[in-house]
Formats: structure tokens, sequence, C-alpha cells
């Protein structure tokens, strides 16, 4: 079973994430397989488990919790179309290349000006924040095994 979190960008711009077989920590701490480098998401955030056949999540005790299609989870399977939420960041489970025909999730919220950075949108402080620039460019897998240390800090 191949596995993947897609993300799209505030352009619409896609990324995608392939999930290897194992465990994945997602998180604000550097260390993480896959950073998402804002205040608001905890150091481990969640942690993704991909067996042979199945992806389950399970929250690690994070601040502001994870959603999974906008409910809160403390560990769930997770299935193709499905749609994670991590603080401000969304993404759409691919299992085998399904969904296909993937499109940008709707926010539901009004078109934001174009100079409004994401650190003004959320109330961030940029201070509080080892983000570079857009989180959406920051947002990258780490290269290597994986991550052992599943507790959270």
């Amino acid at each position: 079973m191949t596995a993947a979190l897609i993300h799209f960008g505030k352009d619409g711009q896609r990324k995608d994430i392939e999930l290897k077989s194992g465990i994945v920590i997602l998180g604000r701490r550097p260390d993480c397989d896959v950073r998402i480098p804002l205040s608001i998401v905890s150091r481990k955030h969640c942690r993704i488990i991909h067996n042979d056949n199945e992806l389950t999540i399970k929250d690690l005790g994070s601040a502001n919790g994870t959603l999974l299609n906008n409910e809160p989870i403390t560990e769930s399977p997770l299935s193709a179309g499905d749609l994670l939420s991590i603080g401000p960041i969304k993404f759409i489970v691919q299992i085998d290349g399904r969904p296909q025909n993937l499109m940008p999730p709707p926010s539901g919220k009004a078109k934001l000006p174009s100079d409004s950075s994401l650190s003004d949108i959320l109330g961030l402080d940029p201070e509080d924040s080892d983000m570079d620039g857009d989180v959406l460019s920051d947002l990258e897998p780490r290269p290597g095994g994986d991550f052992e240390d599943d507790s959270p800090k």
C-alpha cells in the first residue's frame, strides 16, 4: 500500500508527502519526520503508523488537538480522502493513488488579502516560531529513518 499526505498551499500549489512504512511523526521540532514550523503546532503533535494494509493516526497529547474530517481525535484509522488538520495546515490522505483528482480542501473563509502573512492571519508571534518565510515552503519531510521516541515533548 502506498500512502501520502497531500497539501495545497494558499497559491494552490500541491505538495505530496510520501508516508513510508513504519511510524511518521508530525510536529514543530526539527527532528520530526514531517516538520510544521508553527508555534500553534506542538513539538511532537501526532504520529501516523503505516502498516502493510492500514494507516492509523494518533494525537500525541498536543495542546491544540488533531482533527480528522473536522472532528477532534485521539486515535483513528485513516482512509483515502480523509481531511487531516494540524493547526491551520490541512492534508488530504491519499492511499494507492485514491482519490485521484484532488482539489484544495474548502477553507470556508474569505479570500485573504495578498499582503497578509500567515503569522498575521493566525495571530502568531513571529518571534515564537522558527519558520523562515512561508510555512508552506518550510513544510518538508525529514530525510532518514523513522522517529523512534514517540513521547510528547
